[in-house]
């Protein structure tokens, strides 16, 4: 699930450039994320320690210690952080593999996958789908 969202991600850039329109608009997935973020460019840190290994969970599941604390969860996890594309790819692959842990009923996250899920409808022929699909289930 997490490589095929590349691939889906990678079709709607191509349909933007081919179609000359935006079906993805990052300007507004980066008002989805907290104030002042930006995804950190890597996959390593300046110290060459592997992102997906750090304990920067802040705004992450990880960081999750009740259910209050939903709110405050942005980001699968610190992986999610290095690419908007990573951002992507975790945050499909935990609704489609894991859609009944609890942090997915984030309302951040919930509106991610909402605002990913309208990109992809918009580039496919959604006709023939499910009024809503696995991958659209946590954002009633």
């Amino acid at each position: 699930c997490h490589e095929i969202s590349h691939a889906i991600y990678n079709r709607i850039d191509y349909e933007e450039i081919y179609r000359g329109n935006t079906y993805f608009d990052e300007t507004k997935w980066a008002e989805l994320n907290p104030n002042g973020f930006e995804y950190y460019g890597g996959y390593r840190d300046s110290t060459g320690a592997d992102y997906e290994e750090s304990d920067d969970v802040k705004y992450t599941k990880d960081a999750m210690n009740e259910d209050s604390d939903i709110d405050k969860v942005y980001f699968v996890d610190s992986y999610s952080k290095t690419f908007l594309t990573e951002d992507l790819a975790r945050l499909m692959e935990y609704n489609m593999v894991f859609s009944d842990s609890k942090f997915l009923e984030s309302p951040h996250l919930k509106a991610k996958m909402a605002f990913y899920s309208d990109a992809i409808r918009s580039v496919w022929d959604s006709k023939k789908w499910p009024e809503t699909t696995r991958w659209e289930v946590n954002n009633e």
